[in-house]
């Protein structure tokens, strides 16, 4: 099973729906919490308490989540999403640097797992990209997104849905930052690329 991935762009939506996730997630993992070594049910119980803004629980399970993850040497999902967990947390209460360093830290460990050119890799990149955003530095933001653009494009070619899933997220980072004509030229490239597929 996948582990379930809170975007940092959507981190902010409503806590019913956050909540209803949590408690999918939770149904899932109890069926595989044997073989994970127990991470899940408690990456599931972190995110409860990210939904309520109990940073100091969510803290303290990610924690827990992230040793069982360790000690079942499970990598992504495991380790690589407790550590963007625990990256959250420390954004929710203003720890740039910790917050940084524990997301770059997730994916040197995605990285090494799957290599700089996987698709898996590319996945998180946008997540990071808008949390650099977040923090005042559009411009790490902005080769992150580049970055996973490419190796979409390269893996998929360029009239992929998946590639203008890139192409939107990037194209909402542009609008974030005032750069409207440049975005609209990104929307409009992914919904070439949707109109291509569909037809």
């Amino acid at each position: 099973m996948r582990a379930l991935k809170t975007s940092f762009s959507n981190l902010q939506g409503s806590t019913l729906s956050l909540l209803t996730a949590c408690s999918i997630a939770l149904l899932f993992s109890l069926g595989s919490s044997a073989q994970s070594g127990g991470w899940e049910l408690r990456m599931s119980a972190a995110k409860q308490c990210m939904a309520t803004n109990d940073l100091d629980g969510a803290e303290r399970e990610w924690k827990a989540a992230l040793t069982a993850a360790e000690q079942s040497s499970a990598i992504e999902p495991g380790l690589v999403t407790c550590l963007v967990g625990l990256s959250f947390v420390y954004d929710r209460r203003g720890n740039v640097s910790e917050s940084e360093r524990l997301y770059e830290l997730a994916m040197r460990n995605m990285e090494g797992l799957v290599g700089p050119t996987s698709t898996r890799f590319a996945d998180w990149l946008p997540d990071l990209a808008f949390l650099y955003d977040s923090h005042g530095k559009p411009e790490e933001a902005e080769v992150l997104f580049k970055r996973a653009f490419l190796i979409k494009k390269n893996a998929y070619g360029p009239n992929d849905v998946r590639v203008a899933e890139v192409l939107e997220q990037y194209a909402k980072f542009l609008r974030r930052n005032g750069r409207q004509s440049e975005a609209a030229d990104l929307e409009q490239r992914a919904r070439t690329i949707r109109q291509k597929i569909s037809s």
